[in-house]
């Protein structure tokens, strides 16, 4: 999981900024590494990305590669490495159940 600081600078001024950035998203969440996309409304960390990776090689050579590519535009502030069997609950049923007996 990366967490990432978007600079807005890095975007031609005489565009709309907003769209660019926009597009540029759309563009890269395209990349099948990416698993899942969150934009944050304010703070030091703008956009959280879950990656999956193979092995620890290509998390390596991917983040080598994308810093120097793009770290111009998206800074990466943190990234925690995740692993599956330490995942303990991947599931929103609880909430469903707990949704459904409200109503």
């Amino acid at each position: 999981m990366g967490l990432f600081k978007f600079n807005i600078d890095a975007f031609d001024k005489s565009e709309d900024i907003k769209k660019s950035l926009e597009v540029d998203i759309a563009k890269r969440i395209q990349n099948p590494l990416i698993i899942n996309f969150y934009r944050l409304p304010e703070g030091d960390i703008t956009h959280i990305v879950v990656f999956g990776f193979k092995n620890i090689n290509e998390l390596d050579s991917y983040f080598h590669t994308h810093q120097a590519k793009r770290g111009h535009i998206s800074e990466l502030k943190n990234l925690y490495i995740l692993y599956v069997k330490s995942m303990k609950k991947s599931s929103p049923d609880d909430l469903i159940v707990k949704l459904l007996k409200e109503d």
